[in-house]
């Protein structure tokens, strides 16, 4: 008994901490786009131009440490108004309540799918982004798999979570969203999210994937 106690001790030290480091990680990330708003405020033409001009510089930026392949527009003209006033009513239609789960399964369950989840990051995606870079007539470029697979790993746990809490939602309405249905959702998600990435590259930086 004291051995269990012990060992879901240190688990739960453990999943505290790796919280801990993601909650620092997302201040880090809120400040920079903060930053980087109010830069846009004070120079909007220039920074319009920038974009215009390095499209692709832009699309690195924006999917760092978010799931940014997968938003779609009224997630991204969102941004903005979430980032200047969190308690606008943007962010309190985006925010349901969630149910408390009990921290534990919450945490077996999370390791559970993210072990699963990294093996088809680092197994499956890879093949999944080259025949994404063919269907779209793009060279079979490693950085962008490289790139996707860091970027979506760095995600996973927050996407994890949300899907968790969903979970607790539905509970209440007398369904369950079990792991494997998880497991599917987010499998479906990175799909989706690798072909909206790949297909907003500019035509001049895929490449040609046919002679």
């Amino acid at each position: 008994m004291s051995y269990d106690f012990y060992e879901y001790s240190e688990k739960m030290r453990h999943y505290l901490q790796q919280l801990e480091k993601r909650i620092i990680d997302l201040e880090k990330q809120v400040a920079a786009l903060t930053n980087d708003l109010t830069a846009i405020k004070e120079k909007p033409t220039v920074h319009i131009e920038r974009i215009d001009y390095s499209f692709d510089q832009l699309k690195v930026e924006t999917l760092e440490g978010t799931l940014n392949i997968g938003l779609n527009p009224e997630d991204l003209s969102n941004i903005e108004e979430l980032a200047i006033n969190p308690s606008s009513p943007i962010s309190q239609s985006h925010a349901p309540f969630y149910p408390p789960i009990d921290p534990k399964q919450m945490m077996n369950r999370s390791m559970d799918i993210e072990e699963e989840m990294n093996q088809f990051i680092q197994l499956e995606l890879p093949d999944i982004i080259r025949k994404k870079q063919l269907e779209l007539n793009m060279s079979e470029e490693e950085s962008y798999v490289t790139f996707i697979q860091d970027d979506i790993s760095k995600q996973l746990p927050t996407r994890i979570q949300y899907y968790l809490q969903q979970g607790a939602n539905r509970k209440q309405n007398g369904s369950i969203l079990t792991n494997e249905a998880i497991i599917k959702a987010l499998k479906e998600e990175m799909e989706n999210g690798v072909h909206l990435f790949l297909s907003n590259i500019p035509d001049n930086m895929k490449g040609s994937g046919k002679e």
